[in-house]
């Protein structure tokens, strides 16, 4: 019952102490639905397996983790009174997402790009796809917030964030 373990052990910024506050990794194994788990899915598999070739195994779960738990933190900040729970591993991948463009900056990504009635092939560099992802959450944050997405950008960004930062920490190691 999808519905059911999605109240029980989604993160609610409401009720964010929950289980001693374990929402906040338990959420990250539940999905929406099909899609939102191939969608993640999908964009760990491209950018995560680079990441933990080039940090290896336990800096890329630390990375996962914090990424996970700020990104709930932020979320709670941003919507404290959010009833709402908030399901999926975006906010780790975000982390990860951000290591990788900052770490392979110049890499080519590759998009499928609808134009009129055919299909492109588009590669723009990974620096850029940053860019406009980051672009992408800050609109998302403000659809969030005034009611008109129940998205959770905020942990979007808060996952980026921890990215950034782990990524700046571990360059000077």
């Amino acid at each position: 019952d999808l519905e059911a373990a999605v109240q029980t052990f989604g993160f609610i910024p409401a009720a964010a102490s929950r289980y001693g506050g374990l929402t906040s990794l338990t959420s990250f194994f539940l999905h929406a639905g099909i899609l939102h788990l191939v969608g993640n899915l999908y964009f760990l598999v491209i950018f995560g397996d680079n990441v933990e070739d080039y940090l290896g195994r336990w800096r890329y779960l630390l990375l996962i983790l914090v990424s996970t738990v700020s990104g709930d933190v932020v979320h709670l900040l941003a919507d404290q009174g959010s009833t709402t729970p908030c399901v999926g591993a975006s906010g780790g991948i975000s982390g990860v997402i951000v290591f990788y463009a900052l770490q392979f900056p110049r890499a080519r990504l590759g998009f499928l790009l609808r134009y009129y009635y055919s299909f492109r092939w588009l590669q723009i560099p990974a620096w850029f796809a940053l860019v406009l992802w980051l672009a992408m959450q800050s609109f998302g944050v403000v659809m969030q917030l005034s009611g008109f997405s129940h998205v959770a950008a905020t942990a979007h960004l808060g996952g980026d964030m921890a990215g950034f930062i782990l990524w700046l920490a571990w360059q000077k190691l």
